[in-house]
């Protein structure tokens, strides 16, 4: 007897001899759930029933997916949805106009302290060349030396002041993405918090308050430097697209223009420490040991600042005083120095672009 069958289509084809159906379902051509139907017959079948094959037992139903938890990447989601959303809490504390502002508060407050500072720096060589018993006119002169300094240098640091923010305006970069950035603002809110910290259980534990004053300034300027990181366009530095060699020369203009922007926290607070000096040294009985002692500790605390020559306490905060006013200029220069490598840097990498314009 012969058979049709329908094919991979569903259309019947044949007829062709039961050795036949079996050859192609060895090949693979039909399955025990063909359909077939014998020659003259009305009535289709499957070829299983033909041949007395079992059709094969049905799939088992899917089980359920058993999720196993990896706790250790449970707890990297977890920290790292916390950690960017700490970023955007700072984000929106220190805002970009809130840094401005600042800024803008402690470029005049540093030379309010200056000006302060040069007046009881004049005052105070007056007293100490009465005190003096031999050569009281020459420490007169070398106060009054330094006070004209610090006027100059007063000038020149308003001049760079203007300069410097024309130098970060005038010099746009980019940098591929905020990655590094973000977690160099991480590590400075961390590192905030442990001066604050620090300076704090130092200041009770040693009834210094010294120590909380300089955990407190510490954790100031950390802040501002997170502020900075947190938001790169005050900064001048774009987000978007660029090559690893532009990368590295956007970050270190990145770095650059940061301390250029930041520079009226370091001059506002050499200025303080420079003018707290000097009234320090005013109710020292021995302005060359007590108050030269909080001279170095306060000095230490101001990135930039030299270590103050051995000489009186408060001629020492005039000196102070005249090197917080260098602050800009001394920036000013160091920025020339460092862009005129990115550029030289920038126009190497630009060369392969030139040479492949020049060839077509």
């Amino acid at each position: 007897m012969k058979y049709y069958y329908t094919d991979a289509q569903n259309k019947p084809t044949g007829p062709v001899e039961v050795e036949q159906l079996k050859q192609l379902h060895s090949q693979g051509t039909l399955t025990p759930l063909s359909s077939v139907i014998p020659e003259g017959a009305t009535q289709w079948t499957t070829l299983g029933a033909v041949l007395g094959i079992a059709p094969p037992p049905p799939a088992p139903p899917p089980q359920p997916a058993t999720a196993s938890v990896n706790f250790i990447e449970l707890i990297g989601t977890s920290l790292g949805r916390f950690v960017e959303t700490l970023l955007e809490f700072m984000r929106k504390v220190l805002t970009e106009s809130f840094l401005t502002s600042a800024l803008t508060a402690l470029t005049r407050s540093g030379h309010a302290l200056v000006l302060l500072g040069a007046v009881l720096g004049l005052v105070y060589s007056i007293v100490l060349a009465v005190r003096a018993s031999t050569n009281s006119f020459g420490v007169f002169g070398v106060g009054l030396g330094l006070i004209l300094w610090v006027a100059i240098l007063q000038y020149a640091a308003l001049r760079f002041f203007t300069a410097n923010k024309g130098l970060v305006k005038s010099s746009p970069s980019r940098v591929g993405s905020a990655a590094l950035l973000d977690c160099l603002a991480l590590i400075l809110m961390v590192s905030a918090v442990v001066a604050l910290v620090s300076g704090t259980v130092t200041a009770i534990r040693y009834d210094q308050f010294s120590a909380f004053a300089g955990g407190l300034l510490s954790a100031v300027m950390l802040l501002m430097g997170a502020g900075a990181a947190l938001h790169p366009k005050l900064s001048n530095v774009r987000i978007e697209e660029s090559t690893a060699g532009q990368e590295a020369i956007g970050l270190a203009s990145f770095f650059g223009k940061a301390f250029l922007k930041l520079l009226p926290l370091f001059f506002a607070l050499a200025s303080l420490a420079g003018t707290t000096v000097i009234i320090v040294a005013f109710f020292s009985s021995d302005s060359n040991s007590g108050a030269a002692a909080f001279i170095q500790s306060v000095a230490a605390l101001i990135p930039g600042i030299a270590q103050l020559p051995n000489i009186d306490a408060g001629l020492a905060g005039v000196v102070l005083l005249v090197q917080a006013c260098l602050l800009p200029v001394f920036a000013y220069l160091g920025f020339l120095v460092l862009y005129l490598a990115l550029d030289l840097m920038r126009a190497v990498l630009d060369i392969p672009g030139k040479l492949d314009r020049l060839a077509r």
